[in-house]
């Protein structure tokens, strides 16, 4: 599906300019459920002082907590294509073409109602509108968990390109008449969203929330994680989506999020064992960016068999 988004004033992920955050500036906090307006009229507008490196635990659109309080990000239902985590690992742009994927029209922002509360959005279809999304997406008439913002937390987003099929009939099988499944978010019960990946490795996961339950994975026995560091090119390693059981059940959240972490330590380490030369702001290694410094904040589903890991960093890159 090609779609030619609008122009956005956002973060470039080419260039990687760091928002600035004006603790000062006034800004008014959204009410629970708002609908967004049309996509020429987003700008970018922070003001939010940020929170600790894991930020708050967001609530849902009724304004129920799922965990600890904390601070409230001044961002608003229409700036999901400039504060969301989506668009700091894709771009603005390419969040919006996902977007239009996973929804399957490139108008949703006229199509659904999107909600902000505590630094969350969720979507919900607007009636009678009948399009219906993605098939990996489960039918209810409750808001879902769609993004998250960058306002909550610290650090940089590690920018991907989102990837795709070479080949069109590929593109068409695989991305466009897949049954794409929502993003998915590790959410920590004690506060914020994302896990250190010292953490997941070393098995301190118990405060991942809804840790017990099925990785929505789509069913599938086997998956990828494919990994796009800037300057390292592709990387990807094949993962089990069912456990070995007799009854092959799907893995849980938990193991999935210890497969995502495992994946990424091991992209590490095969870059740190390589002569790559790479961009000095994103160069992995001693000098560069480590293992300590990357949580891992979720997935996202670009294909039917593949899975590209949301990465932070516990600082800014300059």
């Amino acid at each position: 599906m090609n779609v030619s988004p609008p122009v956005y004033t956002a973060v470039d992920p080419n260039t990687r300019e760091i928002p600035s955050f004006n603790s000062s500036q006034p800004l008014s906090q959204p009410g629970p459920t708002a609908s967004v307006s049309s996509p020429q009229s987003i700008t970018h507008s922070r003001g939010s002082q940020m929170n600790d490196d894991v930020g708050t635990i967001p609530s849902g659109p009724s304004g129920s907590r799922h965990g600890e309080t904390g601070g409230t990000p001044h961002s608003r239902p229409n700036d999901i294509l400039v504060d969301g985590f989506l668009a700091h690992t894709f771009s603005s742009h390419d969040a919006h073409n996902f977007l239009s994927l996973l929804l399957r029209t490139p108008n949703f922002l006229q199509h659904y109602d999107l909600s902000y509360s505590q630094g969350a959005w969720y979507f919900m279809p607007k009636a009678p509108y009948v399009q219906p999304p993605s098939r990996g997406i489960p039918i209810q008439n409750s808001p879902l968990l769609i993004d998250f913002s960058v306002a909550t937390t610290r650090g940089t987003v590690v920018p991907q390109r989102r990837w795709t099929p070479t080949d069109e009939v590929d593109v068409r099988r695989h991305v466009e008449s897949a049954a794409l499944q929502l993003p998915i978010f590790f959410i920590n019960r004690r506060g914020g969203v994302g896990f250190r990946l010292l953490d997941i490795l070393q098995g301190r996961d118990r405060d991942l929330d809804h840790g017990d339950r099925e990785a929505p994975l789509g069913g599938r026995t086997t998956t990828h994680i494919r990994i796009n560091w800037p300057s390292y090119g592709d990387w990807k390693r094949q993962i089990p989506a069912k456990d070995e059981t007799y009854s092959r059940n799907p893995i849980t959240l938990a193991r999935f999020m210890r497969h995502v972490g495992t994946s990424v330590d091991k992209f590490f380490n095969q870059c740190m064992a390589s002569d790559h030369v790479a961009d000095p702001r994103w160069r992995i290694g001693m000098q560069g960016i480590t293992q300590s410094d990357v949580k891992i904040i979720g997935a996202v589903h670009v294909s039917s068999g593949t899975w590209m890991p949301i990465i932070q960093l516990a600082r800014y890159v300059l």
